[in-house]
């Protein structure tokens, strides 16, 4: 994960949870969606106590859209 190093540096530990059905999904503007997240993990992690815990949840919706979650 990219921001890992951030993480370390403030002490938050980073969980990720996928549904295990999505490993093979596909992404349209992969590079945009993965440039959101990072600035939703950066800004979870910046405001997130030391030993604190930023979850990352990746599931599908009953439409089959993906669905991503960030909680701090």
């Amino acid at each position: 994960m990219g921001c890992e190093p951030e993480a370390t540096q403030a002490g938050v530990r980073i969980r990720m949870s996928t549904d295990p059905g999505l490993e093979d999904a596909q992404l349209m503007d992969g590079s945009i969606i993965l440039q959101i997240l990072t600035n939703l993990l950066l800004n979870a992690i910046a405001v997130s106590p030391p030993r604190g815990t930023v979850f990352l949840d990746v599931t599908a919706d009953l439409s089959g859209q993906l669905v991503f979650g960030v909680t701090d």
